[in-house]
């Protein structure tokens, strides 16, 4: 991107935070101007919005020395027994780079982000987790291990930008292929219910991949909804998706009531199961149910539909399963799965 050197550090800034900048090349002054190496070509209108003038080039760059890991980066920095504690994955959004810090680490954290840094060239903030998601909002504890304390960034996946606030919502980078799968099952003229939809990962994919397709994305965090409006503005899904704040229980017998949904998306691991009443109320024959639970063990996928199939026996609906999958491990043993559950009968009030 060949931009004025007036503009050149707001540029770099803004590159840099929407993940369009390539760590792996420098930048290069020429004459009054600065060519900035790019992974992708950003989208106009997001330049534009943003209020930055640029050009995309072609020119020659010279390539960065950086360290291979972070074990390489922290050789010598840190005492050597302590390299074999260093985290094998972190999650990176947008600028910020989240990570598992161990105990034994804390006295080395601001080295432990300095080194991501190092190797992450498009990380600009480090934060440890400093606690689980937990609450209504969903939302996790952080603590700045180095770089700029900025929590507000933009995250691209899938081709879609999704803008928030790591310090106040919920987005993991690790559910990318669970977002894809799903979104892939969609079909045109589908209705798609997304009771838990954060700042709309699941939703504005959907709505980004179909041309016929009506998502209502739902969220109980003020602060998610604020994005998931702003998010479906920026992806340019307006009428395709439609967000609504509040819980799903409440709606489900207000703005919701009467209606029925082809697909519906229950991605809150911990306490899907609480709100299988609404989604069997929301349902129809031929629906299918995206379910998404914590289990154990080596058999956690057939525990986690034994339970699925019983609850939703309790509420009179009935079907098959259609597919499941361990989506992550969280803990030793401890697994997120998926289960795709197609309803076939409804009985009682729904």
């Amino acid at each position: 991107m060949k931009v004025e050197l007036k503009d050149a550090e707001k540029a770099l800034r803004l590159l840099r935070r929407l993940g369009f900048l390539s760590g792996e090349f420098k930048p290069s002054k020429q004459k009054k101007f600065l060519l900035i190496p790019v992974q992708t070509r950003p989208p106009e209108r997001l330049l534009e919005d943003l209020g930055l003038k640029a050009e995309l080039v072609e020119a020659e760059v010279e390539r960065r020395n950086k360290p291979k890991n972070l074990r390489e980066a922290l050789k010598g920095k840190i005492p050597g027994e302590m390299l074999e504690e260093i985290p094998r994955s972190l999650d990176i959004i947008g600028h910020v780079a989240v990570v598992e810090l161990p105990p034994s680490l804390e006295p080395y954290g601001r080295l432990l982000g300095e080194a991501i840094m190092q190797v992450h060239r498009n990380v600009e903030t480090v934060m440890a987790k400093a606690g689980p998601v937990s609450g209504e909002t969903r939302v996790r504890a952080l603590k700045l291990l180095a770089g700029k304390p900025e929590t507000l960034t933009v995250h691209r996946e899938h081709g879609c930008l999704f803008k928030l606030d790591v310090a106040k919502v919920y987005f993991s980078p690790r559910l990318s292929f669970e977002h894809a799968r799903v979104a892939g099952k969609v079909q045109e003229g589908e209705k798609v219910l997304d009771m838990f939809a954060g700042v709309g990962p699941f939703s504005i994919l959907i709505a980004k991949r179909l041309r016929r397709v009506e998502v209502y994305a739902v969220d109980v965090n003020p602060e998610a909804y604020r994005f998931l409006v702003e998010n479906v503005r920026l992806n340019r899904v307006e009428g395709k998706v439609k967000p609504l704040l509040g819980d799903i229980k409440a709606l489900a017998q207000s703005s919701l009531k009467g209606l029925k949904f082809n697909r519906i998306i229950m991605n809150l691991p911990g306490e899907a199961y609480k709100y299988l009443g609404e989604a069997c109320q929301l349902s129809m024959p031929g629906t299918t149910i995206h379910y998404y639970a914590f289990a154990e063990g080596e058999e956690a996928l057939e525990k986690a539909a034994e339970k699925l199939v019983s609850i939703l026996g309790e509420l009179k609906c009935s079907g098959r399963i259609l597919e499941g999958r361990l989506v992550r491990e969280i803990a030793p043993r401890r697994w997120q799965v998926a289960l795709d559950f197609q309803v076939e009968k409804l009985g009682g009030n729904s």
